[in-house]
């Protein structure tokens, strides 16, 4: 089990390659956010996973190449991320979908260093040998840097330009090895020996947008308890969902804009009277407290589907999960001086349970969530 403060990445690979000394990285992971509630099922683990990833990708792979660094080779940090990876791929998370194709063929394919062609290069490194082509002199310290010992002249470029490519060449081998010997906790690293093509599409950027939902993913996900039909119960549910649907499609369509999402806000601190004059279509903050608040809330398709179940990204090997939504008849009953009733999610359980008194309207609906969505960001109680 991972205690989480959520730091920076450095510190998530150092508590991963502890626990990993404990036990095998094969192991169900268990995620726990300090100071936060939860016991984690799934969701906080997707959850851990989604962030995880996404520095991963900004930290050591960040041009679809790993990052020219020998640091991360010798305190392990390349194969710690395959771990990570391949315990993502295996346990429900997202797959990466951040290597170019040169990065992704490093894991499996030879390359005659003597015969490198343009597609065995990144875009990143394409650029670079333009730039020492243009100009030789100017670029001195990338080219001793990169192990070239001859003469430095544009007399010399073609010998130049070959020597960057073995440089750049046998580098990537040095950290995809690296990277794929973390891979191999799941045997994926040897999957991807055998069978690269089927792999390709967990790893290559060009697979990404295939991974992201849209409206009519989520709301497939979405199992309505309805009451009996012919009821005025049931026709005030089955506007609801059209809300929500209407809601989905307004994200996906970005008309939202984002809003400063408060850290573990709570319903029960006397801010009724501020979240109920909430208008999403005003360019406003839900919080005027700026230490309070956190970068942005994701009023995306993605980041709605995070918000409910702990993941961002289309299920890949399982079936599609339920989302079960729950209309709640009796909030005013239940509390009658209560000004403001919020839409409630267990993310684990996969529960969304919506007040009906308090988003009867098109417009209450809409404000309501959103501001849920705002305030109830990192599995946080609204």
């Amino acid at each position: 089990m991972l205690h989480e403060e959520k730091q920076d990445l450095t510190r998530k690979l150092y508590l991963w390659q502890r626990q990993t000394k404990k036990n095998s990285p094969t192991s169900t992971l268990r995620v726990h956010y300090i100071g936060e509630d939860g016991v984690d099922s799934g969701a906080i683990r997707k959850e851990f996973l989604e962030s995880t990833l996404q520095e991963i990708k900004r930290v050591l792979f960040p041009s679809g190449s790993a990052v020219h660094s020998t640091f991360h080779v010798q305190n392990g940090n390349f194969r710690t991320c395959g771990e990570i990876v391949a315990t993502s791929i295996a346990q429900g998370g997202p797959s990466p979908c951040f290597l170019e194709p040169c990065a992704f063929d490093a894991l499996w394919k030879q390359i005659d260093v003597l015969n490198i062609s343009d597609g065995d290069l990144t875009k990143e490194e394409h650029k670079i040998l333009d730039a020492v082509m243009a100009d030789c002199t100017a670029h001195t310290d990338i080219i001793i840097e990169n192990g070239y010992s001859g003469k430095i002249s544009e007399n010399h470029i073609e010998e130049i330009v070959n020597s960057l490519k073995v440089s750049f060449v046998n580098r990537r081998y040095l950290y995809m090895n690296e990277f794929k010997i973390g891979l191999n906790a799941y045997g994926l690293g040897d999957l991807i020996s055998s069978h690269p093509d089927i792999c390709k599409p967990l790893f290559l950027q060009e697979f990404h947008a295939e991974t992201v939902p849209d409206g009519d993913y989520l709301f497939s996900l979405l199992k309505p308890k309805y009451s009996p039909e012919s009821t005025t119960r049931r026709v005030l549910e089955e506007s609801m969902m059209d809300h929500l649907q209407d809601l989905l499609i307004s994200f996906e369509d970005r008309e939202i804009p984002s809003k400063a999402a408060v850290i573990a806000w709570n319903a029960d601190d006397g801010n009724d009277d501020d979240v109920k004059g909430v208008d999403v279509e005003a360019s406003q903050s839900i919080s005027d407290t700026p230490e309070e608040t956190l970068a942005e809330a994701d009023l995306t398709v993605a980041g709605i589907m995070g918000w409910l179940t702990g993941q961002k990204h289309k299920h890949m090997f399982d079936e599609k999960p339920a989302i079960t939504v729950h209309f709640d008849h009796e909030c005013l009953q239940r509390n009658p001086l209560r000004k403001v009733c919020f839409p409630m999610i267990g993310a684990c359980g996969r529960d969304l349970t919506l007040p009906v008194a308090h988003m009867k309207s098109k417009k209450e609906f809409r404000n309501f969530f959103v501001a849920a969505v705002c305030n109830g960001q990192e599995f946080a109680k609204p």
